[in-house]
């Protein structure tokens, strides 16, 4: 299961996969080699970012307030589901890489150490958690949630607008293709 896990009795989580599966995405390797067009990836990968950055900020505010360590638990493992799912979408964008536009090639070099850090830093979280689940108001944790927010913002942004560039050249080529056959 992709999900943060609680073993046993006792209050440990993990990560299994948010940063192997990054790793794994950053070689351009995959289990299974998928011919997909590097413009709906990029689509995919703007809205689980939105949904990452959504769970982000929201982590931000149980982080702010006296929910329990199981509150964070259930949030972090949203957040860490949607990473291994940007993960998996950067795979396949590095997989399509020879057939992406300079533009797309440009955001999958943007999204990558983003990515990375944000993975990072949701396992920073984790491992505050595991060894330390009732100081959930503790600076660093608070630090890294906070750090988890302004990335997710800054990646969620950065696809936004590769996404959106990409849509308008792809319209005015069309356009001016549209002008020279009136002429």
């Amino acid at each position: 299961m992709h999900g943060i896990q609680q073993k046993g009795a006792s209050n440990r989580f993990t990560l299994p996969f948010a940063v192997a599966a990054l790793v794994f995405c950053l070689t351009g390797a995959s289990a299974v080699a998928r011919a997909a067009d590097p413009a709906s990836l990029l689509e995919q990968a703007r809205t689980s970012a939105s949904q990452l950055r959504q769970d982000t900020d929201q982590m931000q505010g149980f982080a702010n307030s006296n929910l329990s360590w199981k509150s964070h638990g259930q949030q972090i493992n949203m957040i860490k589901e949607h990473v291994n799912k940007l993960g998996d979408l950067l795979s396949q964008m590095h997989e399509a890489r020879g057939d992406a536009s300079h533009t797309q090639q440009q955001a999958i070099d943007r999204i990558s150490p983003l990515l990375e850090e944000i993975a990072s830093n949701t396992t920073a979280v984790i491992n505050h958690l595991n060894e330390h689940p009732n100081r959930t108001w503790n600076p660093n944790y608070k630090n890294y949630v906070a750090e988890n927010a302004r990335l997710t913002t800054e990646l969620s942004g950065a696809i936004n607008d590769f996404v959106e560039y990409d849509r308008t050249k792809s319209r005015m080529e069309e356009l001016e293709q549209k002008l020279s056959q009136g002429s």
